[in-house]
């Protein structure tokens, strides 16, 4: 496979999307979590009315 182009430059634009698929999952992320503490504390008034 040969590299056409300037290798900088496609390591900046490779830079660019890590960053931007880390920016993705970091609020994919915080939203598991914020699911996750909704649904534990739903959990735990339930068990509490119980």
């Amino acid at each position: 496979m040969t590299m056409k182009g300037d290798p900088g430059l496609r390591l900046e634009h490779h830079g660019k999307l890590v960053k931007t698929s880390l920016n993705m999952f970091s609020r994919i992320n915080t939203l598991g979590i914020f699911a996750a503490r909704a649904a534990y504390l739903g959990l735990s008034l339930a068990m509490a009315a119980m």
